[in-house]
């Protein structure tokens, strides 16, 4: 309903969407936590659901408007055909790495800051640095989606920062150089959130122009399908990052894990510069010459070349005699249906032709 409402802003509105998602992480481990503190386990799930019956429905049964447009579902195979096409199916592999990303951190990151002897509430504090960061940039990067033409940079630029974000925050072994510093691991988590709204702000765009490149139509039911379908991607993006995230701690350690992890991202990004280098090249050999060039002026110059030619032989049968009839009633297209007409007056001949345009 959004996009269908902002249709020229779509990446701004996915932005501050996505905002209020960072904003529900920064706020949500802690109100938890509190809540927990005073009345256990229970009382969290409790205050949440009485929230979303008390305040979340009411607020979208009467103050949302309605939508009263007739609303055809799209078939299921329209999806399928969707994920055939190559740049949506690179587009839906770069959102399950950008959640897999985020939610990776979260069965690791604590038992790796353990080592720098931090308590609960400073590591509370360090999993919010890359939510604010996350909420910061959505909107600005969303701003930038809706003016750029090819919003597949913006995704290339956000997972080769993810790459070397994770670089940095492990402790890479392909750098030993880097100092084993808490403030620096600090640096990497915001640059890692402000990266992933980098690669995650523009996908939905991306998807709906693919899509409607790919032949479904610009309606609410391709909206309903493309919401599905990004929401899909990243949940399973969520399942895959904790679950290869904790199988390869238990293997590698930390620090083989982010590399690794830097490795793929890395590769997504050549794979899809590749993809959009061949793109751009499949659209300039496609583009359409110049019409002037190639069509308007040849037609033009074989006009007036047969015009000259029609008025040269009406000429040299006027000065020889008498005109043929073959000639009088040909049907030249750059004749008018009467032909020429010849007349004798005051002792002189005068060709009259009449051409048509």
């Amino acid at each position: 309903m959004v996009i269908d409402i902002f249709p020229d802003n779509i990446g701004t509105v996915f932005g501050v969407l996505e905002t209020f998602v960072g904003l529900g992480m920064m706020v949500g481990p802690a109100l938890g936590g509190a809540l927990y503190q005073v009345g256990g386990f229970i009382l969290p799930f409790v205050v949440v659901g009485a929230f979303i019956i008390c305040i979340c429905l009411p607020l979208n049964a009467y103050i949302l408007p309605a939508y009263e447009e007739k609303v055809n579902m799209a078939p299921p195979l329209d999806m399928l055909r969707l994920l055939r096409t190559p740049s949506i199916f690179l587009v839906s592999l770069s959102i399950v790495m950008s959640a897999a990303i985020w939610a990776l951190l979260d069965p690791i990151l604590e038992p790796y800051l353990r080592d720098y002897g931090l308590g609960p509430q400073y590591l509370g504090l360090i999993f919010m640095v890359i939510a604010t960061s996350y909420a910061f940039f959505s909107p600005i990067w969303g701003a930038v989606a809706d003016k750029m033409e090819n919003t597949k940079l913006l995704i290339i630029a956000g997972l080769v920062l993810m790459a070397l974000a994770m670089l940095v925050l492990g402790g890479s072994p392909l750098l030993p150089f880097l100092p084993d510093d808490l403030w620096l691991i600090i640096v990497c988590l915001a640059v890692l959130g402000m990266a992933n709204s980098l690669a995650l702000i523009p996908t939905f765009e991306n998807l709906l122009n693919e899509s409607e490149n790919s032949g479904l139509s610009d309606e609410i039911s391709t909206y309903a399908l493309l919401a599905g379908l990004w929401a899909t991607l990243y949940s399973l993006g969520e399942f895959i990052g904790p679950s290869v995230g904790g199988a390869l701690y238990e293997y590698v350690g930390f620090a083989c894990e982010t590399t690794i992890v830097a490795a793929a991202l890395l590769l997504m990004a050549i794979v899809m510069s590749i993809y959009c280098v061949c793109e751009w090249w499949c659209k300039r050999k496609s583009r359409p010459r110049d019409l002037e060039s190639t069509e308007k002026t040849p037609l033009l110059q074989n006009s007036n070349r047969r015009t000259d030619i029609a008025v040269r032989n009406v000429s040299n049968c006027i000065e020889n005699g008498p005109v043929p009839d073959s000639i009088s009633r040909s049907k030249s297209p750059f004749l008018s249906d009467n032909g020429y007409s010849v007349s004798k007056a005051s002792g002189e001949l005068r060709g009259s032709i009449v051409v048509s345009t």
